[in-house]
C-alpha cells in the first residue's frame, strides 16, 4: 500500500490524524461486514455528499506516486496514457491496497478519453458496478454557458438516483442538505489552514496541510471533522509562538493531481531549497474551495 501521509511523529501536529488513518483500513472493513456499503470515487467533481446521503462511504481513490500500479495499468490503458489513470486500474488489478479493494461500486467524472476507460473496466474487467459524471467543458472560462450548467445537473440527478438505487435508500433532500453542512464544514476548516503557509512564520508547512487533505479523502467523515477541529485549536495556539521566519524561496504549485503518497516533485523542490507555500491542485486547496449550497438538491 502507497504511504498516504509522511510521519509527523506521534507526539507532533499530525499524530492524532495519522494514528485514526492507520486504523480506516480496519474500520472500513468492519463496516462493511455490517451491511454499509463503500463507494470509490476518482477526481473532485464527484460530489461525495450524494455518497454520503445514501448512507454509504465514500472514499476518494486518489493514490499515486508508485510505479508498479502505472506499469499495471497498461494492462488496459496506452503507455501514453497519464500514469495517474493507468494507476487507477493498476491497484485494483495488483490487489496491494486495501481502499481499492474494499470498494462496492465506483464513480467516475469523465474529465478525459482516459477516465472514460477507467470508468468502463471497473464495470468491464473487474464486476464492479460504475457510474459515470459527464463533466461539462467550455472554452470560455470567464462565463458559464446555460447549456453547460443544465447538463451537469441532469448528470447530477442521474447519478443522484443511481446511486439511490444501488443503495437501496431514496436519496432524500434533507440527507442532501446535511451532508452539504458536513462537508462544507471539512472544506472551511481545510481553507483556513491553506491560509497558513502564506504567512512566513506559519505554524504549519503547505506539505502538512496537503497531508491533512488526503487523509480526509480516506477516513470517515465525521471523525475526520473532529481531527481537524483539533488541529485547528493547535494550530491556534502554536501561531502565538515566536516562529522564525522561512527565508526559503516561495513557490506556487499548479497543475492537476498530487497523489496521496506522491512525493517526488515536492522533494524536489525541498531540496532545492524552495518552500511551497500554496498550489492550485484538485487533490490539494483546489479541493476546499469547492463549497456546495443548494445546487444538489435537485
Amino acid at each position: 500500500m502507497a504511504a498516504a501521509t509522511n510521519k509527523s511523529g506521534e507526539n507532533g501536529l499530525l499524530g492524532s490524524l495519522e494514528r485514526k488513518l492507520e486504523e480506516e483500513p480496519q474500520r472500513i472493513a468492519e463496516a462493511r461486514k455490517k451491511g454499509k456499503k463503500v463507494v470509490g470515487y476518482f477526481g473532485p467533481y464527484v460530489p461525495e455528499e450524494l455518497i454520503l446521503a445514501a448512507g454509504m462511504h465514500p472514499v476518494h481513490l486518489a493514490f499515486g506516486g508508485e510505479l508498479e500500479p502505472a506499469l499495471a495499468g497498461e494492462a488496459f490503458l496506452k503507455p501514453y496514457s497519464c500514469a495517474y489513470a493507468r494507476a487507477c486500474l493498476g491497484y485494483r488489478t495488483l490487489s496491494t491496497n486495501p481502499y481499492y479493494n474494499a470498494v462496492d461500486a465506483v464513480c467516475v467524472a469523465y474529465t478525459c478519453d482516459s477516465m472514460r476507460r477507467v470508468q468502463e473496466y471497473w464495470a468491464k474487467y473487474f464486476g464492479v458496478p460504475s457510474f459515470p459524471l459527464g463533466v461539462p467543458q467550455t472554452h470560455d472560462r470567464l462565463r458559464t454557458k446555460p447549456q453547460a450548467v443544465e447538463y451537469f445537473k441532469n448528470e447530477l440527478k442521474l447519478l443522484r438516483r443511481r446511486l439511490g438505487e444501488f443503495s437501496g435508500n431514496e436519496i432524500k433532500d434533507k440527507e442532501i442538505y446535511q451532508a452539504i453542512a458536513l462537508c462544507n464544514q471539512i472544506r472551511e476548516k481545510l481553507w483556513a489552514f491553506y491560509e497558513y503557509p502564506l504567512d512566513g512564520r506559519s505554524p504549519i508547512q503547505w506539505r502538512e496541510v496537503l497531508q491533512i487533505s488526503h487523509a480526509g479523502f480516506l477516513m470517515d467523515r465525521t471523525d475526520y471533522l473532529r481531527e481537524l477541529e483539533k488541529i485547528g485549536r493547535d494550530l491556534e495556539r502554536r501561531s502565538l509562538e515566536d516562529i522564525p521566519y522561512d527565508k526559503r524561496a516561495r513557490l506556487m504549485i499548479c497543475g492537476s493531481i498530487i497523489g496521496i503518497g506522491d512525493n517526488k516533485v515536492p522533494d524536489i523542490v525541498t531540496q532545492a531549497g524552495g518552500n511551497i507555500v500554496a498550489d492550485s491542485v484538485c487533490t490539494g486547496a483546489m479541493f476546499s474551495r469547492k463549497s456546495f449550497s443548494r445546487a444538489l438538491s435537485l
